[in-house]
């Protein structure tokens, strides 16, 4: 009983400092989102809103999802991880500068006529090689299963771009040049920073690119890239089909459902490594761990509905009155953090039952459903059918994810209980 309750203990303080490394900087984003909105005009904070989606976006490929196997394999053999981080920096610092022009022509194509080319090309370094190398950062710690060390590089980058975003604010230089200016300083600052912090902890890594697992790297690739477009793609089409002002809008609310999914995402994260092993010896292990957390889940997910329901008028108030439209899509948005957690949770259990050619065959059904989705809905309903591409969107792929889990798990447990 004593061994079962500090196991109970352990697993709950890993998730709270998981809790404070997510929800830390989700909370300084949220307000970072505010002070960029009140600092640019909406015409403007939409023009940035599309570069950093697009950023996001195309962040998935930098790597080629080196990052993921990092996590993957310093939670399987924890003494080589300064060898794995230097091999996923490497991938890194290659594949980035191949993907940072077709981020900033994207970036030009999507945006309407105006968009500064400097913003595109801060935001795309800042995203495909600062921020990317952060990540990487956090990945190392949350193979350990340190919890409280992978929350440092997250409430850096987040720190630092709420300071950026002040210092642009009360200096009274209010234009993108600027804005974009503190924007790529504060991240490269943060990635800096964390890479001392990592190396302190690991030692010196060797750089290498090979041997490089192809397939699985690009299973992660292709999960990171999906959940992107889960986040990011509906704004890029809204930038088609409304005003870079709409787009700001509905980059608040986004921001906003980012916020409320840091609890799941914090135990999904606590998760990770624990399935990683479990996968090991099969995938109807994976799924016994993941339903013993369903419930918490499920009730979490319903409560942050109700709170993003109630908590409305609070949120128009924050952002101003530019943002009145967030009172008519909120309500309904708020569903979304409880579909994009199964969705997510369904997604990992693939990737730790090593289901790396069905990985990749969803993930690449998923994003041209979502965009085939996203054009018609956004097309036809502009802000209101951007609420409703994600909704759906999400849901469909949880459910192809959670199917396909139980339906292979049942034999090994029938075999199990005979």
């Amino acid at each position: 009983m004593l061994k079962l309750r500090s196991l109970k203990s352990s697993h709950l303080a890993d998730m709270s400092w998981a809790l404070v490394g997510l929800l830390g900087p989700s909370v300084l984003q949220l307000v970072y989102t505010v002070v960029a909105a009140r600092t640019l005009n909406p015409h403007d904070f939409g023009y940035l809103a599309i570069c950093v989606s697009v950023g996001t976006i195309m962040m998935s490929l930098a790597g080629l999802g080196s990052g993921g196997l990092l996590l993957r394999d310093v939670a399987r053999a924890p003494e080589a991880a300064a060898r794995y981080f230097g091999h996923t920096i490497a991938w890194t610092l290659v594949t980035a500068p191949v993907f940072i022009p077709i981020s900033v022509a994207i970036m030009i194509w999507i945006a309407p006529s105006g968009l500064p080319a400097w913003l595109a090309l801060a935001v795309a370094v800042s995203e495909l090689v600062a921020w990317r190398i952060v990540i990487n950062c956090q990945q190392v710690f949350f193979g350990f299963g340190a919890q409280f060390r992978a929350a440092v590089p997250g409430l850096l980058i987040a720190v630092a771009r709420l300071a950026a975003a002040c210092f642009v604010l009360f200096s009274g230089h209010t234009d993108l040049a600027t804005f974009a200016t503190a924007y790529l300083l504060s991240t490269v600052t943060a990635m800096v920073i964390a890479i001392l912090f990592t190396l302190s902890i690991i030692g010196r890594p060797t750089f290498h690119l090979f041997p490089f697992n192809h397939l699985g790297g690009l299973s992660f690739s292709l999960t990171w890239l999906n959940t992107a477009i889960q986040n990011e793609s509906d704004k890029l089409i809204l930038a088609f089909f409304s005003t870079p002002a709409d787009v700001g809008v509905y980059n608040a609310a986004i921001r906003l459902m980012d916020g409320a999914f840091a609890p799941a995402r914090a135990l999904k994260q606590t998760m990770q490594a624990k399935l990683y092993r479990a996968g090991a010896t099969g995938s109807a292990a994976v799924l016994d761990v993941m339903l013993k957390v369903i419930p918490a889940i499920v009730l979490y997910g319903l409560f942050a509905w109700a709170a993003i329901y109630f908590l409305t008028p609070l949120a128009v108030y924050a952002f101003g009155k530019e943002y009145s439209a967030l009172a008519r899509i909120l309500p309904a948005l708020g569903a979304l953090p409880l579909i994009r957690t199964l969705a997510d949770f369904g997604s990992d259990m693939a990737l730790a039952a090593d289901r790396a050619v069905f990985q990749t065959v969803v993930q690449l059904g998923a994003s041209v459903f979502r965009a085939g989705v996203s054009l018609v809905l956004i097309g036809a309903f502009q802000i209101n059918g951007a609420v409703a591409s994600a909704l759906l969107s999400t849901f469909v792929i949880g459910a192809i994810y959670w199917a396909v889990a139980i339906r292979s798990a049942t034999p090994a447990s029938q075999a199990r209980s005979v």
